[in-house]
């Protein structure tokens, strides 16, 4: 987790920062989320088994560190073909699809509202 001090400080807004600036007038406390990983080797069924159980554990720990330091928005650039899982936790895009150099590969933003997460509190019970 990465917390913002003012959208310098946050490395999406090195792709994004018009886009961040209406989220930062919005919300206090924005921090952004970033280098997930699962071992390629433990995939297999991208929505099922080993796979959506780790980025479940994963993100999970990531999400209750964020509400611990009061987080009320979360923000992460992630890979097009990952989006299905973000947006079954609940995060929304707020900007367009652009290639990412940092990683060399397209990045799309997204944000979750900690405040009444409810979507993401029911993912995370499951857990």
């Amino acid at each position: 987790l990465i917390e913002c001090q003012g959208k310098e400080t946050l490395p999406l807004s090195s792709l994004y920062a018009t886009e961040l600036d209406g989220l930062l007038q919005q919300y206090s406390c924005v921090y952004e989320v970033g280098g997930f990983a699962i071992d390629k080797n433990k995939i297999g069924d991208r929505y099922g088994g080993e796979s959506l159980n780790g980025a479940r554990l994963l993100f999970k720990a990531v999400y209750e560190e964020a509400k611990r330091f009061g987080a009320d928005l979360l923000v992460v650039a992630v890979n097009p073909k990952h989006l299905s899982f973000y947006t079954l936790i609940g995060f929304q895009k707020f900007g367009e699809q652009k290639m990412y150099p940092f990683v060399d590969a397209p990045a799309v933003p997204l944000f979750l509202t900690m405040k009444g997460g409810a979507m993401a509190e029911d993912f995370f019970s499951r857990v």
